[in-house]
């Protein structure tokens, strides 16, 4: 079981990916290495000054200090005088950092939110444990393995049964009619997605979200884009990466070589301290032709994210539509530590294929010096179109979305956290035909008309377009009663960023050519 804000990009784990930066390990030839690399350091120490304090602590302190825990502090500090993305990984933190970042965790496969003293079922993790019990959205947990919920936390909860792979849960639920039912499962390995969001368009137009790049991405979406291709004739791709804070190298560069039907152009280089330069190119080895790509972006789009954007307009491939990004061109490397804990220090700069590099300065302290990052104003060019990229500043979108409207509604509904989904769930069980209503008239019937509450809480945000925020709420009613399926299609509609890259006279990229 997972705990999250409703449906709402976590910022722990946007700063953990962040630090977490760009993890390096893949060539797109047959010799490929692991996911993040490890280094045993055991013939690189030596005793320091912080080993002979820790020994005079030990040999002469009257008394008796947690030394895990001082030891973590000082890792923590040290960590902390370098910059921003490099971290200390504790021992405790480590297989929750891994998890997040794998996308996958072990437990039962559901989202729950707190609800007038029960936990409520928000989303089920598609082929989870929960899935094939057949549990439901909105039920509520009454008790496992005879242990009464009431009032208790997700992280109570967890604490007290814990996720041990093979346990046996009993569940009590009240599902949507209030009736009491049992649910029998088993924890195992969850995977949760990372293309989370798809919709087809019908005019030979496939949308797809991204919200991290996680070590089986690239098998997501390659999954995806083929039951579409063998479906229907697919020739525009849609790729979101907004709010993506990036991950795994390696997944960036596969899902970039699909997208080529051209070897030898480049992707993406890594260059490290001492000189030495990884660069990647394409394989020309793509199983589907798609003729026009487009890729969203904001100023929460980092590092794979900007690598995935960032190629692709350096080889004119594709449309880039939003605003700028984040900014961050430094890739992180792993050192698994003897405490059972790691150090993800920053070891090279990415270049994209024109050049440039897309790192905004950091302020490192005046004893900290570097050369590697360029001034804002230093221009480079595309690579088949000789059009002008920027170096310094993340990327910059072929097409910028001014239209703030949508974003302020989805912003406030998302970050209301439990008080919005309190009251659109009241809103439900205030109303349960909505509980037997067709999707397809959930997308256009008007739910809020006559409910007096929504109504309030309209009139109280009169600041936001009063339509848009309407149709923000009716997605949470989607996501609800039919899951993130039907959300995605209700704000789809709704999106400005979508709505440009639909346009059928916005400028086109066929194969890096021009229309």
């Amino acid at each position: 079981m997972e705990n999250r804000k409703y449906n709402v990009a976590q910022p722990l784990l946007l700063s953990i990916i962040l630090a977490s930066g760009m993890l390096i390990g893949y060539r797109l030839d047959d010799s490929e290495v692991s996911l993040i690399q490890t280094h045993n350091n055991e013939q690189d120490l030596r005793p320091t000054h912080i080993d002979n304090v820790m020994r005079l602590i030990e040999s002469n302190y009257l008394f008796d200090p947690d030394y895990n825990e001082m030891t973590n502090n000082v890792l923590y500090s040290l960590s902390q005088s370098l910059d921003p993305f490099s971290a200390y990984i504790s021992p405790s933190e480590f297989n929750h950092v891994q998890d997040n970042l794998n996308a996958s965790y072990i437990g039962m496969g559901i989202y729950s939110q707190n609800y007038k003293d029960s936990l409520v079922v928000v989303e089920i993790i598609n082929k989870s444990p929960a899935e094939k019990a057949g549990l439901k959205t909105l039920e509520k947990l009454l008790k496992i393995n005879g242990k009464d919920l009431t009032g208790l936390s997700n992280d109570q909860i967890s604490k007290e049964f814990g996720n041990v792979k093979g346990k046996e849960i009993e569940l009590i639920v009240s599902d949507r009619q209030f009736k009491k039912r049992i649910v029998n499962l088993k924890i195992d390995t969850v995977e949760t997605q990372t293309v989370d969001r798809e919709y087809y368009f019908g005019n030979s137009t496939l949308y797809l979200g991204i919200s991290q790049f996680s070590n089986h991405t690239y098998r997501e979406m390659l999954s995806k884009i083929e039951k579409y291709a063998k479906e229907k004739k697919l020739k525009n791709l849609i790729i979101d990466v907004r709010d993506n804070p990036g991950g795994y190298l390696q997944e960036v560069v596969k899902i970039l070589d699909q997208l080529f039907n051209k070897s030898g152009l480049t992707l993406v280089e890594t260059v490290y301290k001492d000189g030495r330069k990884d660069v990647i190119k394409t394989s020309g080895r793509n199983f589907y032709e798609i003729e026009n790509i487009r890729v969203l972006i904001n100023e929460f789009s980092a590092s794979g994210s900007e690598v995935l954007a960032g190629a692709l307009q350096d080889n004119d491939r594709a449309l880039i539509i939003g605003n700028q990004s984040f900014g961050k061109g430094l890739v992180q490397d792993q050192y698994d530590l003897f405490n059972g804990g790691a150090l993800r220090l920053t070891v090279a700069n990415y270049y994209l294929p024109s050049g440039r590099s897309i790192q905004k300065r950091i302020n490192f302290p005046k004893s900290m010096k570097s050369d590697l990052f360029y001034s804002e104003q230093d221009t480079f060019y595309s690579r088949l179109l000789n059009r002008p990229v920027f170096s310094g500043r993340g990327i910059e979108p072929d097409i910028t979305i001014n239209d703030t409207t949508f974003i302020k509604a989805q912003f406030l509904v998302e970050n209301g956290g439990a008080n919005i989904f309190k009251m659109l769930t009241d809103f439900i069980f205030r109303n349960p035909y909505l509980l037997k209503m067709p999707a397809n008239e959930i997308k256009s019937a008007d739910i809020f008309k006559k409910d007096s509450v929504i109504n309030v809480f309209l009139e109280k945000h009169d600041f936001i377009d009063k339509k848009v925020l309407s149709e923000i709420l009716r997605s949470k009613i989607g996501y609800l009663l039919y899951g993130r399926k039907l959300e995605t299609e209700i704000l789809l509609k709704n999106d400005p960023f979508v709505r440009e890259a639909l346009k059928p006279n916005t400028l086109k990229f066929t194969s890096g050519k021009r229309k």
